[in-house]
Protein backbone atom coordinates (compact mmCIF):
# COMPACT_ATOMS: atom_id res chain seq x y z
CA UNK A 1 0.00 0.00 0.00
CA UNK A 2 2.73 2.23 0.65
CA UNK A 3 4.85 1.61 -2.38
CA UNK A 4 1.21 2.73 -4.54
CA UNK A 5 1.12 5.68 -2.68
CA UNK A 6 4.28 6.76 -3.28
CA UNK A 7 4.07 6.02 -7.03
CA UNK A 8 1.00 7.73 -6.97
CA UNK A 9 2.72 10.92 -5.30
CA UNK A 10 5.32 11.13 -7.67
CA UNK A 11 3.25 10.82 -10.65
CA UNK A 12 1.46 13.87 -9.64
CA UNK A 13 4.78 15.31 -9.04
CA UNK A 14 5.75 14.78 -12.87
CA UNK A 15 2.89 15.90 -14.04
CA UNK A 16 3.25 18.65 -12.71
CA UNK A 17 6.94 19.55 -13.56
CA UNK A 18 6.48 18.80 -17.51
CA UNK A 19 3.64 20.91 -17.32
CA UNK A 20 5.60 23.16 -15.80
CA UNK A 21 8.45 22.71 -18.61
CA UNK A 22 6.09 22.85 -21.41
CA UNK A 23 4.31 26.10 -20.73
CA UNK A 24 7.72 27.77 -20.09
CA UNK A 25 8.95 26.53 -23.66
CA UNK A 26 5.80 27.62 -25.06
CA UNK A 27 6.00 31.16 -23.46
CA UNK A 28 9.98 31.82 -24.95
CA UNK A 29 9.38 29.70 -28.20
CA UNK A 30 5.97 29.77 -29.23
CA UNK A 31 7.15 28.13 -33.10
CA UNK A 32 8.61 25.38 -30.87
CA UNK A 33 6.42 23.03 -32.48
CA UNK A 34 8.41 23.55 -35.55
CA UNK A 35 11.87 22.66 -34.26
CA UNK A 36 10.35 19.37 -33.22
CA UNK A 37 8.69 16.48 -34.36
CA UNK A 38 5.07 16.82 -34.83
CA UNK A 39 4.17 13.93 -33.86
CA UNK A 40 5.93 13.96 -30.37
CA UNK A 41 3.19 16.03 -29.61
CA UNK A 42 0.33 13.41 -30.19
CA UNK A 43 -1.52 12.59 -26.76
CA UNK A 44 -0.61 8.34 -27.99
CA UNK A 45 0.99 7.07 -24.76
CA UNK A 46 3.69 5.30 -27.50
CA UNK A 47 7.09 6.92 -28.50
CA UNK A 48 7.34 8.07 -31.77
CA UNK A 49 10.60 7.92 -33.29
CA UNK A 50 12.03 9.78 -36.72
CA UNK A 51 15.18 9.17 -38.01
CA UNK A 52 15.90 9.84 -40.38
CA UNK A 53 13.09 12.19 -41.21
CA UNK A 54 11.47 12.06 -44.62
CA UNK A 55 11.89 14.67 -47.37
CA UNK A 56 8.30 15.70 -47.10
CA UNK A 57 9.12 16.76 -43.46
CA UNK A 58 12.20 18.17 -44.37
CA UNK A 59 10.64 20.35 -47.26
CA UNK A 60 7.63 21.46 -44.87
CA UNK A 61 10.64 22.39 -42.23
CA UNK A 62 12.13 24.28 -44.69
CA UNK A 63 9.25 26.34 -46.22
CA UNK A 64 8.75 27.04 -42.74
CA UNK A 65 11.84 28.84 -41.69
CA UNK A 66 11.66 30.64 -45.69
CA UNK A 67 8.56 32.20 -44.56
CA UNK A 68 10.01 32.65 -40.64
CA UNK A 69 12.99 34.80 -41.92
CA UNK A 70 10.80 37.16 -43.68
CA UNK A 71 8.93 37.23 -41.17
CA UNK A 72 11.82 38.21 -38.82
CA UNK A 73 12.77 40.70 -40.89
CA UNK A 74 9.85 42.72 -40.76
CA UNK A 75 9.15 42.34 -44.58
CA UNK A 76 6.20 41.04 -46.63
CA UNK A 77 8.01 39.69 -49.03
CA UNK A 78 11.40 39.07 -50.21
CA UNK A 79 12.53 42.20 -51.66
CA UNK A 80 12.96 42.81 -55.55
CA UNK A 81 15.80 44.63 -57.10
CA UNK A 82 14.75 46.98 -59.79
CA UNK A 83 18.42 48.22 -59.87
CA UNK A 84 21.34 45.76 -60.76
CA UNK A 85 23.54 47.33 -57.48
CA UNK A 86 27.31 45.82 -57.70
CA UNK A 87 28.58 46.04 -54.32
CA UNK A 88 31.86 48.08 -53.97
CA UNK A 89 34.83 45.82 -53.15
CA UNK A 90 35.57 48.07 -49.84
CA UNK A 91 32.14 47.39 -48.92
CA UNK A 92 32.35 43.79 -49.41
CA UNK A 93 35.45 43.92 -46.45
CA UNK A 94 33.65 45.89 -44.19
CA UNK A 95 30.75 43.72 -44.61
CA UNK A 96 33.02 40.64 -44.38
CA UNK A 97 34.55 42.20 -41.12
CA UNK A 98 30.73 41.89 -40.07
CA UNK A 99 29.72 39.12 -40.38
CA UNK A 100 29.60 36.47 -38.04
CA UNK A 101 28.70 32.81 -39.58
CA UNK A 102 28.84 31.43 -35.63
CA UNK A 103 26.64 33.53 -33.52
CA UNK A 104 27.42 33.72 -29.91
CA UNK A 105 24.87 31.89 -28.52
CA UNK A 106 25.41 33.40 -24.98
CA UNK A 107 24.35 36.78 -25.75
CA UNK A 108 20.66 35.82 -27.40
CA UNK A 109 17.71 37.61 -26.62
CA UNK A 110 14.89 35.34 -25.82
CA UNK A 111 12.08 37.50 -25.90
CA UNK A 112 12.77 39.62 -29.14
CA UNK A 113 10.89 37.78 -32.24
CA UNK A 114 11.99 40.43 -34.76
CA UNK A 115 15.46 40.74 -36.16
CA UNK A 116 18.25 43.30 -34.62
CA UNK A 117 20.01 45.81 -37.05
CA UNK A 118 23.26 45.72 -36.47
CA UNK A 119 24.28 47.78 -39.82
CA UNK A 120 22.76 49.84 -42.58
CA UNK A 121 24.61 50.49 -45.86
CA UNK A 122 22.47 53.26 -48.01
CA UNK A 123 23.35 54.50 -51.62
CA UNK A 124 23.13 57.09 -52.91
CA UNK A 125 20.22 58.34 -54.82
CA UNK A 126 19.25 61.61 -57.01
CA UNK A 127 17.97 64.48 -55.06
CA UNK A 128 14.02 65.00 -54.89
CA UNK A 129 13.02 67.08 -58.29
CA UNK A 130 16.81 66.91 -59.55
CA UNK A 131 18.69 64.99 -61.40
CA UNK A 132 21.81 65.54 -59.41
CA UNK A 133 23.49 63.79 -56.92
CA UNK A 134 23.21 62.84 -53.65
CA UNK A 135 20.44 62.06 -51.88
CA UNK A 136 20.09 59.22 -48.97
CA UNK A 137 16.98 57.63 -47.75
CA UNK A 138 16.44 56.01 -44.16
CA UNK A 139 14.65 53.18 -43.68
CA UNK A 140 12.35 52.89 -40.52
CA UNK A 141 14.59 50.98 -38.59
CA UNK A 142 17.33 53.10 -38.68
CA UNK A 143 15.01 56.03 -36.97
CA UNK A 144 13.75 53.75 -34.12
CA UNK A 145 17.62 52.76 -33.33
CA UNK A 146 20.35 54.96 -31.55
CA UNK A 147 23.21 55.76 -34.49
CA UNK A 148 26.47 54.56 -32.77
CA UNK A 149 28.38 55.58 -36.37
CA UNK A 150 28.02 57.45 -39.24
CA UNK A 151 29.88 57.57 -42.21
CA UNK A 152 30.25 59.04 -45.56
CA UNK A 153 31.99 56.89 -48.36
CA UNK A 154 33.51 58.54 -51.48
CA UNK A 155 35.32 57.23 -54.60
CA UNK A 156 38.38 59.23 -55.10
CA UNK A 157 39.54 59.41 -58.92
CA UNK A 158 42.58 59.04 -60.28
CA UNK A 159 44.45 62.49 -61.27
CA UNK A 160 44.07 63.36 -64.42
CA UNK A 161 46.74 64.75 -67.03
CA UNK A 162 46.33 68.80 -67.58
CA UNK A 163 45.05 69.14 -64.26
CA UNK A 164 45.92 69.83 -60.81
CA UNK A 165 46.89 67.01 -58.66
CA UNK A 166 45.51 68.49 -55.36
CA UNK A 167 41.81 68.84 -55.20
CA UNK A 168 39.80 70.95 -52.98
CA UNK A 169 36.91 68.90 -51.96
CA UNK A 170 33.80 70.69 -50.45
CA UNK A 171 30.80 68.51 -48.78
CA UNK A 172 27.66 71.03 -48.40
CA UNK A 173 24.22 69.64 -46.37
CA UNK A 174 21.15 71.28 -48.35
CA UNK A 175 18.06 72.93 -46.83
CA UNK A 176 15.06 73.37 -47.82
CA UNK A 177 14.44 75.68 -51.01
CA UNK A 178 11.91 78.60 -51.19
CA UNK A 179 10.29 79.69 -54.30
CA UNK A 180 12.70 81.82 -56.64
CA UNK A 181 15.48 81.66 -54.53
CA UNK A 182 18.66 79.78 -54.36
CA UNK A 183 18.84 76.45 -52.22
CA UNK A 184 20.61 77.56 -48.83
CA UNK A 185 23.75 75.06 -47.73
CA UNK A 186 26.14 74.49 -45.00
CA UNK A 187 29.13 73.05 -45.13
CA UNK A 188 29.56 69.80 -43.65
CA UNK A 189 33.53 68.93 -44.25
CA UNK A 190 36.56 70.44 -46.72
CA UNK A 191 39.58 68.44 -47.50
CA UNK A 192 42.54 68.50 -49.86
CA UNK A 193 43.50 65.19 -51.61
CA UNK A 194 46.85 64.38 -53.56
CA UNK A 195 45.37 62.27 -56.22
CA UNK A 196 48.43 61.82 -57.30
CA UNK A 197 49.44 60.02 -54.34
CA UNK A 198 45.68 58.74 -53.42
CA UNK A 199 43.20 57.63 -55.02
CA UNK A 200 40.17 54.77 -54.12
CA UNK A 201 37.31 55.26 -51.48
CA UNK A 202 37.90 57.67 -48.82
CA UNK A 203 35.29 58.19 -45.24
CA UNK A 204 34.04 61.15 -43.66
CA UNK A 205 32.11 60.96 -40.64
CA UNK A 206 29.12 62.50 -40.36
CA UNK A 207 27.06 60.80 -37.33
CA UNK A 208 25.64 64.18 -35.65
CA UNK A 209 24.33 65.22 -39.20
CA UNK A 210 22.41 62.11 -39.45
CA UNK A 211 21.30 61.60 -36.00
CA UNK A 212 19.98 64.95 -36.99
CA UNK A 213 18.49 64.16 -40.39
CA UNK A 214 17.23 60.94 -38.59
CA UNK A 215 15.66 62.91 -35.93
CA UNK A 216 14.43 65.55 -37.96
CA UNK A 217 13.58 64.17 -41.43
CA UNK A 218 12.26 66.96 -43.10
CA UNK A 219 15.75 68.54 -42.86
CA UNK A 220 17.00 65.54 -45.30
CA UNK A 221 17.62 67.57 -48.99
CA UNK A 222 20.53 65.48 -49.57
CA UNK A 223 24.01 66.45 -50.29
CA UNK A 224 25.80 68.61 -52.98
CA UNK A 225 29.45 67.20 -53.81
CA UNK A 226 32.02 69.90 -54.88
CA UNK A 227 35.82 70.03 -56.24
CA UNK A 228 36.14 73.71 -57.56
CA UNK A 229 39.37 73.41 -59.06
CA UNK A 230 39.39 69.64 -60.13
CA UNK A 231 36.64 68.41 -62.31
CA UNK A 232 35.30 65.16 -61.60
CA UNK A 233 36.86 64.90 -58.75
CA UNK A 234 35.11 62.14 -56.57
CA UNK A 235 32.29 59.87 -58.38
CA UNK A 236 28.65 61.46 -57.99
CA UNK A 237 26.90 59.87 -60.99
CA UNK A 238 25.56 58.09 -62.87
CA UNK A 239 23.28 57.00 -60.76
CA UNK A 240 20.42 54.25 -60.71
CA UNK A 241 22.79 52.12 -63.36
CA UNK A 242 24.44 49.95 -60.69
CA UNK A 243 27.28 51.85 -60.42
CA UNK A 244 29.86 50.11 -57.72
CA UNK A 245 31.78 53.37 -56.67
CA UNK A 246 28.96 55.70 -55.96
CA UNK A 247 28.78 57.38 -52.32
CA UNK A 248 26.66 55.43 -49.65
CA UNK A 249 26.47 56.54 -45.90
CA UNK A 250 27.60 53.45 -43.59
CA UNK A 251 25.33 53.33 -40.45
CA UNK A 252 26.49 51.81 -37.04
CA UNK A 253 23.38 51.11 -34.66
CA UNK A 254 23.78 50.27 -31.12
CA UNK A 255 23.11 46.81 -30.36
CA UNK A 256 21.32 45.39 -26.74
CA UNK A 257 21.88 41.83 -25.58
CA UNK A 258 21.44 39.55 -22.54
CA UNK A 259 22.52 36.12 -21.33
CA UNK A 260 20.11 33.07 -21.47
CA UNK A 261 20.57 30.39 -18.84
CA UNK A 262 21.15 26.82 -19.81
CA UNK A 263 19.01 23.66 -19.17
CA UNK A 264 21.30 20.35 -19.19
CA UNK A 265 20.36 18.89 -22.65
CA UNK A 266 20.18 15.58 -25.37
CA UNK A 267 23.39 15.60 -27.28
CA UNK A 268 23.15 15.65 -31.06
CA UNK A 269 23.24 12.55 -33.11
CA UNK A 270 25.15 10.48 -34.29
CA UNK A 271 25.62 11.29 -38.10
CA UNK A 272 26.92 7.16 -38.83
CA UNK A 273 23.68 5.22 -37.42
CA UNK A 274 19.88 5.54 -36.39
CA UNK A 275 18.98 5.93 -33.50
CA UNK A 276 15.50 6.48 -31.80
CA UNK A 277 16.85 8.54 -28.11
CA UNK A 278 15.82 12.59 -28.19
CA UNK A 279 19.00 14.06 -30.11
CA UNK A 280 19.52 17.48 -32.40
CA UNK A 281 19.04 16.44 -36.03
CA UNK A 282 21.11 18.64 -38.74
CA UNK A 283 19.14 20.48 -41.28
CA UNK A 284 20.96 22.77 -44.09
CA UNK A 285 18.90 25.94 -45.02
CA UNK A 286 20.36 26.82 -48.33
CA UNK A 287 19.26 30.55 -49.87
CA UNK A 288 19.95 29.47 -52.97
CA UNK A 289 17.99 26.38 -53.31
CA UNK A 290 15.61 28.48 -51.81
CA UNK A 291 15.39 31.12 -53.75
CA UNK A 292 16.58 34.08 -51.62
CA UNK A 293 20.12 34.12 -53.10
CA UNK A 294 19.74 37.00 -55.20
CA UNK A 295 19.10 39.39 -52.11
CA UNK A 296 20.53 37.38 -49.19
CA UNK A 297 24.38 38.50 -49.67
CA UNK A 298 25.04 36.34 -46.32
CA UNK A 299 25.88 33.35 -45.41
CA UNK A 300 24.92 31.49 -48.34
CA UNK A 301 23.70 28.72 -46.06
CA UNK A 302 23.34 27.90 -42.47
CA UNK A 303 22.15 24.61 -40.03
CA UNK A 304 19.01 25.21 -38.58
CA UNK A 305 18.76 22.14 -36.53
CA UNK A 306 15.81 20.32 -34.92
CA UNK A 307 15.08 18.02 -32.48
CA UNK A 308 13.34 14.49 -32.62
CA UNK A 309 13.51 11.61 -30.77
CA UNK A 310 11.82 9.05 -28.27
CA UNK A 311 11.18 10.28 -24.34
CA UNK A 312 10.97 7.98 -21.84
CA UNK A 313 10.16 9.20 -18.25
CA UNK A 314 12.08 6.93 -15.63
CA UNK A 315 12.94 7.26 -12.05
CA UNK A 316 15.79 9.45 -11.23
CA UNK A 317 17.06 7.26 -8.60
CA UNK A 318 16.22 4.04 -10.67
CA UNK A 319 17.01 4.50 -14.29
CA UNK A 320 15.50 0.58 -15.07
CA UNK A 321 12.02 1.63 -13.84
CA UNK A 322 9.83 2.22 -16.31
CA UNK A 323 6.97 4.85 -15.37
CA UNK A 324 5.18 3.93 -18.78
CA UNK A 325 2.24 2.80 -16.14
CA UNK A 326 1.46 6.44 -15.05
CA UNK A 327 2.20 8.12 -18.50
CA UNK A 328 -0.77 6.23 -19.32
CA UNK A 329 -2.84 6.79 -16.04
CA UNK A 330 -2.53 10.51 -15.82
CA UNK A 331 -1.44 11.23 -19.36
CA UNK A 332 2.50 12.47 -18.33
CA UNK A 333 4.37 12.92 -21.83
CA UNK A 334 8.05 13.91 -22.29
CA UNK A 335 8.92 15.56 -25.59
CA UNK A 336 11.80 16.05 -27.31
CA UNK A 337 11.87 20.04 -28.09
CA UNK A 338 14.39 22.80 -28.16
CA UNK A 339 16.19 23.73 -24.83
CA UNK A 340 17.86 26.70 -25.98
CA UNK A 341 18.28 28.81 -29.77
CA UNK A 342 20.15 31.00 -30.86
CA UNK A 343 20.73 33.47 -34.06
CA UNK A 344 22.65 34.37 -37.00
CA UNK A 345 24.16 37.05 -38.44
CA UNK A 346 22.21 37.93 -41.72
CA UNK A 347 23.46 40.51 -44.96
CA UNK A 348 20.92 41.73 -47.05
CA UNK A 349 18.94 44.47 -49.74
CA UNK A 350 16.04 45.16 -48.60
CA UNK A 351 15.88 47.40 -51.78
CA UNK A 352 18.16 48.39 -54.93
CA UNK A 353 19.23 50.95 -52.54
CA UNK A 354 19.94 49.79 -48.76
CA UNK A 355 21.93 46.79 -47.35
CA UNK A 356 21.79 45.89 -43.64
CA UNK A 357 23.23 43.69 -41.45
CA UNK A 358 20.76 42.31 -39.31
CA UNK A 359 20.83 39.42 -36.18
CA UNK A 360 18.15 37.02 -36.58
CA UNK A 361 16.88 35.66 -33.10
CA UNK A 362 15.92 31.86 -32.38
CA UNK A 363 16.24 30.66 -35.83
CA UNK A 364 19.37 27.76 -34.86
CA UNK A 365 18.25 24.92 -32.47
CA UNK A 366 21.18 24.96 -30.07
CA UNK A 367 20.26 22.01 -27.82
CA UNK A 368 17.47 19.38 -27.55
CA UNK A 369 15.82 18.16 -23.98
CA UNK A 370 12.97 15.61 -23.06
CA UNK A 371 10.37 18.01 -21.19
Amino acid sequence: MRLFFAILWLSIIFDDVCRAWIEEAEQHNPDSEFWTTSDNLKKDVTPVTRSPESTDETKKRLEYIKALIIKKLGLEHAPVLNVPMSVPSNLNDLLQSDFQSDYPAEFDEPDDFFSETKKVIIFARTRPHTTDCCYFKFTPDVRQNKISRAYLWLYVQPGKINQDTVGLLKIYGLLSQTKNEARAKYLLNETKIDTSRHSGWISFNIKRTVRYWVGQPSTNWGIEIVSPNVVDLVVTGPIETGNNKLPYLEIQTAQHRHTRSERSAAPDCPSNEEVNYCCRHPLVVNFTELGYSDWILQPKSYDAYYCSGECRLMNPYNPYLDYSILVSTHGIQQCCNPAKMSGIQIIFFTDSYTIKVDTLHDVVVKKCVCS
